[in-house]
């Protein structure tokens, strides 16, 4: 079976984004500035595969607010995103009311 041109450009134009990111990324110590380039990368790569653009960047900004959350405290990076994105249920003023840690709370999770 044989390729159109169309793909191959595409999956040459994937390829030139994504193997210098591989190669190039210091993966021990990623600064902001790594990561910034890494989201657009990502980005780039995710609108070319054909995602559309609101689902790709509302996914890339879960992803990378979750890692930023992560960083800074690993416990409670999940609540932090989905308080992000509107759950009533985990904001930041409920983390004490419902602690899972708390004996006798009432923890819907």
């Amino acid at each position: 079976m044989k390729m159109r041109k169309e793909l191959w450009f595409g999956f040459s134009l994937i390829a030139a984004i994504v193997i210098p990111l591989i190669v190039l990324m210091p993966w021990t110590h990623l600064t902001n500035g790594h990561l910034g380039l890494m989201m657009l990368a990502l980005i780039c790569v995710g609108i070319m595969f054909g995602f559309p653009t609101a689902f790709t960047l509302m996914g890339m900004g879960v992803f990378f607010a979750w890692l930023s959350y992560r960083s800074v405290d690993p416990v409670t990076a999940d609540r932090k995103v989905l308080a992000y994105l509107g759950c009533s249920w985990c904001r930041p003023s409920s983390f004490a009311r419902f602690s899972p840690l708390r004996p006798g709370s009432s923890a819907r999770w």
